[in-house]
């Protein structure tokens, strides 16, 4: 970008994952095993068929659902043009576990205080049984109501990815990449 100009960091609009996060954990993709259909249940089809029409909002390309595995695929436009850029697949899927998925209530918990967490039919996340629940002071949670599963995997990693698929820039003029062995950094130049 050259000396003198100001970048800032991209930020990810953490807003739209929620949101996202929270619309694919109300359906209900609980997995049969007694089925032998792929996929499953006609849950996950929907759910599948959801995340194939933001792909579409989103400006993906060469959007593809198979109806005979349930693959669906999504191309994020290439925006590096002068050099050699290896192309990265990420990868989700969408059924969940075997457990009461009906009438799914996600419960958004903002600016977790540190205390248990109370949810229906007397349900508690104790933070004496999940200790962990203490290093999220001031974050957002999301949790089930205590009487289905949520379905955070991976319902959370399709929103996250969908997430990435906003924020990613589709010209890459004003930005500076810089990498290293571990990372990529991308830097929108500020005027």
């Amino acid at each position: 970008l050259g000396e003198g100009n100001v970048v800032k960091m991209v930020v990810i609009d953490q807003a739209y994952i929620q949101d996202k996060f929270i619309e694919y954990c109300k359906v209900n993709t609980r997995s049969d095993d007694q089925s032998k259909e792929v996929p499953t249940t006609p849950g996950q089809i929907e759910l599948l068929k959801m995340i194939e029409q933001e792909l579409g909002n989103l400006g993906l390309e060469n959007i593809s659902f198979s109806k005979k595995d349930s693959y669906l695929v999504g191309k994020l436009p290439g925006t590096v043009r002068d050099e050699k850029v290896t192309p990265i697949g990420f990868v989700a899927h969408v059924d969940t576990a075997d457990f009461n998925a009906e009438n799914i209530q996600p419960q958004v918990h903002h600016d977790y205080d540190g205390k248990d967490i109370l949810l229906k039919e007397g349900r508690v996340l104790s933070t004496s049984e999940f200790p962990s629940l203490k290093k999220h002071l001031g974050e957002t949670l999301i949790t089930a109501d205590g009487t289905t599963l949520l379905g955070a995997d991976d319902k959370a990693g399709i929103a996250g990815l969908l997430g990435v698929s906003t924020w990613f820039p589709r010209d890459l003029t004003n930005y500076k990449l810089e990498k290293t062995k571990k990372n990529i950094r991308l830097y929108r130049r500020v005027e």
